[in-house]
């Protein structure tokens, strides 16, 4: 098992670009290897240590879906609702298309596309 800051933020810093790089190499890695595709999920709360580039995570959150678009793969982000502020998770709901309520897994009504949601974004507020 990898630590979470480990596998996000391997030279000290979090850039989300190397981490979609990262994803995709994985799930390419799965299908050569015979899979139909990936299962992947993510603890998030390393992004509360205040490691730099860690405001970017709502953006890496909504790129991921174009990675998704493209890959064969099922993420899971794991949000502690009880560390991270209201704000954000407002954010994680609009970047999400889907999301676990009470065991099971239903389509957002909160989504917004990627490309929308990054327009008018702003780290930090």
């Amino acid at each position: 098992m990898f630590k979470a800051q480990d596998v996000y933020c391997p030279c000290g810093k979090f850039v989300p670009s190397e981490m979609l790089t990262r994803l995709s190499g994985c799930y390419d890695q799965a299908i050569i290897a015979g899979y139909p595709g990936a299962r992947v999920s993510g603890e998030m709360s390393w992004a509360l240590k205040g490691i730099p580039g860690s405001e970017r995570l709502m953006e890496y959150e909504a790129l991921i879906n174009t990675l998704c678009d493209k890959h064969p793969v099922t993420p899971i982000c794991q949000y502690d609702a009880r560390r991270f502020d209201g704000a954000t998770l407002l954010n994680v709901l609009k970047v999400h298309p889907m999301m676990i309520v009470q065991g099971k897994i239903v389509q957002n009504p909160y989504f917004i596309e990627p490309q929308e949601f990054l327009r008018d974004f702003v780290p930090g507020q």
